[in-house]
């Protein structure tokens, strides 16, 4: 692996504001542009595998990527990383179901920040008549990138703290987010603040959907708690005083309206 491919790769495994499915796009544009060196390719599936695996869209992608590799062909492989070069069909399909479950709806509230949610929303409302209220997403704020990106691409936006949650949710018509993976079970993991924001719409009669593709489902039954720094929340030490960073939780099946899929 060169410095440059290092480097690249280092961005990657401390991205904290993309989404899994953003994460893929970047980590599959590294190993197309990392072929035909098959040890480089195979140095960084095995970075991805130990760092990054808990996501359950990069979780089937290597497992694909392996049954591929396996054959040690550089033209399948470079077939393969081509295929998950572009996802828009995907995301055009999941656009029109979604279209109409919020047919009528003008307010959405969302939560995090997920490449699928902003590639459907913005298919699923090319006039943009609807508005989003964005929660800030602490602890990194990933809020603010999804905020950017939906002016970026038109949308009118509202941005509230976390602890608004529950007044964005009276005053809005749904919520909408992503997903990190879909379990055996139903249930979804996503980026904690997901699962507030769905007993919220439960208790105030809201819609909550999700939004994911099929490489988003996985064929784990539990989800595991991953700790991350503390530093995050606060960096303050005190021998009386415990930090916990949990960046995912999971959301049960019965508080979600509908998981949108391809």
């Amino acid at each position: 692996m060169n410095k440059k491919q290092e480097s690249t790769l280092n961005k990657i495994l401390s991205d904290k504001t993309s989404g899994s499915s953003e994460l893929l796009i970047k980590i599959n544009q590294l190993l197309l542009d990392s072929l035909p060196d098959l040890k480089t390719i195979y140095e960084i599936s095995r970075e991805i595998k130990k760092e990054l695996s808990h996501f359950s869209i990069l979780e089937n992608y290597l497992k694909e990527l392996k049954s591929v590799s396996i054959k040690n062909e550089k033209q399948q492989l470079g077939k393969f990383f081509k295929k998950y070069s572009s996802d828009y069909n995907k995301y055009k399909i999941i656009a029109g179901k979604l279209k109409i479950k919020i047919k009528g709806n003008k307010r959405i509230v969302t939560v995090s920040r997920s490449g699928t949610f902003l590639n459907v929303l913005s298919l699923a409302d090319p006039k943009r008549k609807i508005e989003i209220t964005v929660l800030e997403s602490r602890p990194e704020y990933e809020g603010r990138f999804t905020a950017k990106d939906l002016l970026t691409k038109g949308f009118k936006v509202k941005f509230i703290t976390d602890a608004m949650m529950a007044f964005a949710i009276q005053n809005t018509d749904c919520a909408i987010i992503g997903a990190d993976s879909v379990l055996k079970n139903g249930n979804v993991v996503n980026k904690s603040g997901s699962l507030p924001l769905a007993i919220l719409c439960k208790k105030y009669k809201k819609p909550f959907y999700v939004v994911a593709t099929k490489s988003k489902i996985s064929s784990k039954q539990k989800f595991n708690l991953v700790k991350e720094k503390s530093s995050a929340i606060w960096n303050y030490k005190n021998p009386k005083l415990s930090i916990n960073n949990f960046p995912f939780e999971e959301i049960d099946k019965n508080l979600i309206t509908s998981i949108i899929t391809e």
